[in-house]
């Protein structure tokens, strides 16, 4: 989930041609009730990649603890364009598995810590 749409589209369209089955939502808070809507269909996902700023909304940072509260199965990634950002360099601390910082690219997608995700 990222701030420019354009972004999104374009990791969306990269995690679909690493073969990922991937959707992609407008901010965090719809990511928390897209993710609670798939746990109560059984239809899990792997992992979710969130953008640690949204202006004017909830943020990755903001998301992860109540994911987490909501006993999500996913892995938590964090992701942002600040490299000076705490929360890339500490991830752990803050409830994410991983870190991807963008702007990816299509090898930092295809190592990406978990397998047959769902994104």
């Amino acid at each position: 989930m990222a701030v420019r749409p354009s972004v999104d589209l374009w990791t969306l369209a990269m995690l679909k041609k690493l073969g990922y089955e991937a959707e992609a939502v407008p901010d965090e808070a719809s990511a928390l009730h897209t993710d609670a809507e798939a746990c109560a269909a059984g239809h899990l996902f792997s992992a979710i990649i969130m953008d640690l700023t949204i202006p004017g909304g909830m943020g990755g940072q903001e998301a992860a603890p109540l994911l987490r509260e909501n006993h999500t199965p996913a892995q938590l990634i964090a992701s942002s364009g600040y490299a000076n950002d705490p929360v890339m360099a500490q991830y752990r601390s803050y409830q994410f598995d991983a870190v991807l910082a963008k702007l990816c690219h299509m090898g930092g997608l295809a190592a990406a810590p978990v397998t047959q995700c769902r994104f």
